[in-house]
């Protein structure tokens, strides 16, 4: 079982380096998209990796914002690289950040995939008749790419402008499709990644319809593989710990307190994980991954 893991950073070459370092291996190969915005750590990573056969650190890249729709064209980036790389053949593909951290071994992981071989892991829930989520999709939403997008004055004005469209305007995006939000993070065999591209390619709509929405990377590839013949594969589980109690627009931040629901939890990768905030945290889980048996 080869994997490809799709890695989104934009800070902290250290825990990056940990991270990479521990899914890296013959049957692994890692690629790691850096956000346009921090060219040091993209040429640190490059100099770091530049004779690895297991790691790419790919050159098409783009300046990404939060709730913007750069969140999913640097995924597509990631998935085309690993897609055109004929030395490495990956079965499955699994979109992380430079703040996940695994729970499970590398043998783990791999086993579990090739029990479940043919199943697509990717969280979600319908929200046709949700309107405290359409909105996302529904509404055009201007200031997604602004880089002070969640400051205070913008948000206003956002908002404003929100109001005034239900009022005027009926944006005709997305039509003739159920409509599903759920978790960025997901898990994807290789067919399923390569019907995506094919269907983009000859679907270029869809990825107009997507322009001006609302956190899209909640929502671009739910809606597009629970519209397709993949739903009947598609297990609603992401396979991460990921913490949400108390919390809005960020999970919580997971320290060495959180570790014994991470190990109970079942879950291939925890996140948020920040070094800056614990900095025990990564040895622990690799002493744990260490001394698990698979």
């Amino acid at each position: 079982m080869k994997i490809a893991y799709l890695m989104l950073v934009h800070k902290n070459f250290n825990q990056i380096k940990l991270l990479t370092d521990q899914l890296a291996d013959e049957l692994t190969h890692v690629y790691i998209h850096v956000d346009k915005k921090n060219e040091e750590l993209f040429n640190d990573l490059k100099n770091e990796y530049v004779n690895s056969e297991n790691v790419s650190i790919i050159d098409k890249r783009i300046k990404v914002n939060w709730s913007g729709f750069s969140q999913v064209q640097a995924t597509l980036n990631l998935m085309e690289s690993a897609l055109e790389n004929n030395n490495f053949k990956f079965e499955y593909i699994s979109l992380i950040s430079g703040q996940d951290f695994p729970i499970k071994s590398n043998d783990y992981i791999r086993k579990f995939l090739s029990d479940n071989n043919g199943n697509e892991f990717i969280q979600y829930r319908n929200i046709n008749n949700d309107k405290k989520f359409l909105f996302r999709l529904k509404i055009y939403n201007f200031f997604r790419e602004n880089p002070n997008a969640r400051k205070t004055y913008i948000k206003i004005v956002d908002n404003i402008l929100r109001r005034l469209q239900k009022l005027i305007i009926k944006r005709k995006n997305l039509e003739g499709f159920d409509l599903y939000t759920g978790s960025q993070w997901f898990t994807l065999s290789r067919e399923c990644v390569e019907y995506i591209f094919k269907y983009l390619e000859e679907n270029n709509k869809y990825l107009l319809d997507f322009k001006y929405t609302f956190c899209p990377d909640e929502e671009f590839f739910q809606v597009l593989i629970l519209n397709s013949k993949f739903k009947e594969k598609v297990v609603n589980d992401n396979l991460r710990y990921i913490d949400w109690d108390g919390c809005y627009s960020s999970p919580k931040t997971l320290g060495i307190d959180d570790l014994g629901k991470m190990k109970s939890s079942n879950k291939h990768f925890a996140r948020k994980i920040d070094m800056d905030f614990d900095s025990k945290i990564i040895s622990e889980l690799l002493s744990y991954i260490e001394s698990s048996e698979i």
